[in-house]
Parts: C-alpha cells; sequence; structure tokens
C-alpha cells in the first residue's frame, strides 16, 4: 500500500518473493517508477510473513529508503520497531503501533493510523481476534478506511472491533481464486451489514483513493480495462 502526501512517500508492505518472483521487483518498483518515485520516506513492513515482507529487499536496493519500520526487532538490518512512533506530515497525523510488539505473530502486525482534517484511515496487517480485542480498548474514531484485517480472515474483523470503526471503505487485499479462501463469506456479510462498502482488488485490481475536498475512487480494472477481464 501506498501513501503519498504533497511531501511524503510511504510504503506500507511490499509483497511476496520467492526464487522464480519477487513483488517488490516486479510490481511494486515500477509502480513507484511511474509516479516517478526515487525516495521512499518510511517503509514499513507490517509483520515477518513473506506475503508482506519477500519484496522489502528490491525496494530498499533501488529506492532511497529514509527510514524502515518493522514488527520484530532485527528482522531487517537498519530497521526500527513500530513501537509507539508519531509523526506530522502536511496536516496529517500518523501514528504506528502494535498490540503485540516483538512477536512473531500475525497479532504483532505493525498496525498504521492516518488522521487530519476529513480522513480517518488505519491499516491493519494481519491482526487477528486477539489482537483487535485490545484494539477495541483504544480511543479512535470513525474510519473512512481500513484494509481488512488478514485479508479478510475469518480469524479476524470481529463484530466488536466492526462497531467500534464502522468503516466507510474496506479494501480486501486478496488474490483471485486464493487458497486461504479470503475473504470469508461470513466476514462480508459481516460488512455488509453495517453498510460498509467493500473493494475486493482480487475482483477490482489496483484501487486507488483521494483525499480532499471530494473522496474520490479508482479501480484499476474500470479505468484499465484489458480483454482478460
Amino acid at each position: 500500500m501506498l501513501v503519498r502526501t504533497a511531501n511524503q512517500t510511504l510504503l506500507y508492505d511490499a509483497g511476496p518473493a520467492n526464487s522464480s518472483f519477487d513483488a517488490g521487483q516486479q510490481i511494486v518498483t515500477p509502480f513507484l517508477r511511474s509516479k516517478a518515485i526515487d525516495v521512499v520516506n518510511y517503509l514499513i513492513v507490517s509483520h515477518g510473513d513473506n506475503d508482506h515482507s519477500g519484496g522489502v529487499e528490491a525496494i530498499r536496493r533501488n529506492f532511497q529508503v529514509e527510514a524502515l519500520f518493522v514488527s520484530q526487532s532485527g528482522f531487517f538490518p537498519g530497521s526500527r520497531t513500530c513501537d509507539h512512533v508519531e509523526w506530522e506530515a502536511d496536516e496529517l497525523r500518523f501514528s504506528l503501533f502494535s498490540m503485540f510488539l516483538l512477536s512473531t505473530s500475525n497479532n504483532a502486525s505493525c498496525l498504521l493510523q492516518i488522521s487530519g482534517p476529513e480522513i480517518n484511515v488505519l491499516l491493519t496487517g494481519d491482526i487477528e481476534a486477539i489482537a483487535e480485542g485490545k484494539l477495541m480498548q483504544l480511543s479512535l474514531p470513525i474510519m473512512d478506511l481500513i484494509s481488512a484485517p488478514h485479508h479478510g480472515s475469518a480469524s479476524s474483523s470481529t463484530p466488536g472491533l466492526l462497531n467500534k470503526l464502522r468503516p466507510d471503505l474496506v479494501v480486501v487485499s486478496a488474490g483471485k481464486n486464493n487458497r486461504f479462501g479470503h475473504p470469508d463469506d461470513e466476514v462480508l456479510a459481516r460488512y455488509q451489514r453495517r453498510h460498509s462498502r467493500v473493494i475486493n482488488t482480487a475482483d477490482h485490481g489496483a484501487v486507488t483513493i483521494s483525499f480532499g475536498w471530494i473522496k474520490q475512487l479508482s479501480l484499476a480494472r474500470e479505468t484499465e480495462k484489458r480483454f482478460w477481464h
């Protein structure tokens, strides 16, 4: 997920990598270059699972990364943990934190809250019910946008959390016909019952959301149609 303000570029996770494919090199790098990005001010790796962290080294090779944050100390050389790190940029406040710092589990994912005039966003990594329970204890606003925790898995998006956040828009990061069955049908039903709009990358491709006087939503499979769509 790429987050851009007038003077800041932030990348949250970098996709998977294996011996034959590297999302950081083959997907994320070309996309960032298409946006004329040379410097990544903040690179946040939600946690160590390969589908989130595999492409990180390619990003570090190809771009100047000014700050790297991870959920577990020492996971990448020169990285810092996401232990309640806060900063401001372009009238927005950024808060980086974890419910279970230094653990290796999904529940240790680095969470990123972005807030400012007319905007509240929460990126959730792969947190599951136990971390969601702790998250509910925090003072959080109603959200304009969240990423569906753990790709919309049945282990996440608990009713209590959804009642607290009441997100207007939810983006599910999932692959087409993925073997995990993400997103779960009951999870989708929970969002629908709360009138949240759900966008699934498996169905809609890349999602672009612009916040300003008017919130704008662009879906790659509508704006950049291919014959196989």
